[in-house]
């Protein structure tokens, strides 16, 4: 715990409504919609941790009463009343960002008295927040959790002297700005990895990553006869496929057939997209352009899988969705297994390993290899196969449809309204820059190598961020264990200025001109409940 119940000495404890007001703001509602005192009101949109943000600010009407109750004053706390679980109770100190204005009921206001200082009661709060303590007496409905000002008036409060507070707020301020700074430079870094990681792509099939290993390598066959080899090792699966088709269609009149006309994929050029855009100079690589058809299986093709209906099936096939395929993985374990007698009739889909997976509805872009252990397993309608012939790496293919240019490419061929998706014409049509096999390999081991670093540089990004955590947990710790600054005997203990200030609180509630004033008018509490 953050707070232990033995307190340093010279400190007391009190309630939260002891040592400042605590009011609930005003409810939205129609009637306030205009008005003649038409006021910029904050909500829990405006409010994150210590910081206000008003470039979203709206109005509703405040009478001269409704705004004497409800404006903000500098130093006031607003805390998120109605919040997710994980942000219920945030705090921020407002510092007249917006002069003259007020609050909704969705915030909570605590106007510190003179027992604390609000920077003070902000931390306080903030170690609330994330300690769990705001979360532990919160109600829920279904995704919101309610502080309550009521319950948030009853919470315990710790006092330190007041001195005591000035240097616990001036020491804790100088190391969590520090804190500040080294959390703004990590947050940072995601980012730069995620344009490392596009900027390796971009580079692999440009040529660059393996620029230096094709001037130290003997010269491998030109591309061209890779290229020959592929077109005559497809046709030679097409024409195998139509010789047992005939043969078959033979001895059974109503077996299917199968089309006698090979025709073979070319590659289409956008006159607004010429060769050299796409990938570079493909020529001066020794590479070659070709259609993603052209390096696949004809007999499998480059088709999408099953229609998925219904609720699972316990015992049938596990089958591949969009959602399944994430960072050049699948996820086994979620798969959701289709009715057999449905999968039987998409043999075609049918997984043998080493077949490209695409996620081209719903969340378009996914991409990933099947691996062996995944054979007899089928994909879904969201996804499209290819089959990779000899001569062309499945995992070279993998990284090329994850490349900047890729993207953008099959981007401007994505179709559908209410759900987007890249039409299969658009992606057996796309240009893909072939190098020779050996060089998909290196291009391959370069980019995993890279992916490798950048995966090592998260972890210790994790790990900064946890401990980054822990630190600011620990001086929060040291500071309400009366660790993080002297102590001064001289100070006047807090139990002292809580009595005295509970005495006068009760004497200016008991004279004859406090209680004909809230006769009169019917003042309401702290809480904002009639007292």
């Amino acid at each position: 715990m953050i707070f232990e119940k033995q307190l340093p000495p010279g400190w007391s404890w009190a309630r939260v409504d002891e040592v400042g007001e605590v009011r609930l703001g005003r409810q939205r509602a129609p009637e306030h919609h205009t008005g003649t005192h038409m006021r910029p009101y904050l909500r829990v949109a405006n409010v994150f941790e210590d910081r206000i943000d008003t470039s979203d600010v709206f109005e509703m009407n405040f009478t001269p009463e409704e705004y004497e109750r409800y404006k903000l004053l500098p130093g006031d706390i607003l805390l998120n009343e109605g919040q997710s679980r994980e942000l219920v109770g945030r705090p921020a100190i407002y510092r007249d960002e917006m002069p003259g204005a007020c609050f909704q009921n969705t915030l909570i206001r605590f106007r510190a008295r003179q027992s604390v200082i609000p920077e003070f009661a902000l931390l306080v709060f903030r170690t609330y927040l994330h300690s769990g303590r705001f979360q532990s007496i919160s109600k829920w409905t279904t995704s919101i959790a309610h502080l309550g000002a009521d319950r948030f008036a009853s919470l315990e409060f710790p006092v330190p002297p007041l001195a005591e507070q000035r240097r616990i707020v001036s020491k804790l301020e100088a190391l969590l700005s520090r804190s500040r700074l080294a959390k703004e430079a990590l947050d940072a870094i995601p980012a730069l990895l995620e344009r490392f990681r596009q900027a390796v792509l971009a580079a692999a099939f440009r040529g660059a990553l393996t620029e230096r290993w094709r001037s130290q390598t003997r010269k491998t066959k030109p591309t061209s006869d890779l290229l020959e080899q592929i077109r005559a090792e497809r046709r030679r699966r097409w024409e195998d496929v139509v010789q047992e088709r005939l043969r078959l269609k033979a001895k059974t009149p109503k077996a299917e057939s199968w089309k006698t006309e090979y025709d073979e994929p070319t590659l289409r050029i956008d006159p607004d997209a010429p060769k050299a855009e796409w990938f570079g100079d493909l020529d001066s690589l020794g590479w070659n352009a070709a259609p993603l058809e052209l390096l696949a299986d004809p007999v499998r093709g480059i088709p999408y899988g099953i229609v998925i209906t219904g609720d699972p099936h316990p015992t049938g096939v596990p089958t591949v969705r969009c959602g399944d395929i994430k960072n050049f993985s699948i996820e086994l374990d979620p798969l959701k297994r289709v009715n057999p007698e449905i999968a039987s009739q998409y043999s075609r889909t049918r997984l043998e390993g080493g077949e490209v997976l695409v996620a081209i509805r719903g969340t378009v872009g996914g991409v990933a290899v099947a691996s062996l252990a995944m054979a007899g397993m089928n994909i879904s309608r969201e996804v499209a196969m290819v089959p990779s012939l000899p001569g062309v790496q499945p995992r070279f293919l993998m990284y090329l449809l994850a490349s900047p240019v890729a993207v953008r490419i099959l981007a401007g061929h994505t179709k559908g309204v209410a759900q987007s998706g890249v039409n299969l014409d658009d992606l057996r049509s796309f240009p893909v820059p072939l190098p020779s096999t050996a060089e998909q390999n290196e291009i391959v081991k370069f980019i995993e190598q890279a992916f490798a670093r950048i995966s090592t540089v998260h972890e210790r990004w994790k790990q900064a961020s946890e401990q980054l955590d822990l630190l600011n947990e620990s001086m929060l710790s040291r500071a309400f264990c009366g660790e993080l600054v002297p102590q001064d005997p001289n100070d006047e203990p807090a139990s002292v200025l809580l009595e005295r200030i509970r005495a006068e609180r009760e004497a200016a509630a008991s004279s004859p001109k406090q209680r004909r004033s809230t006769k009169a008018t019917g003042r309401k509490s702290a809480t904002g409940n009639p007292t």
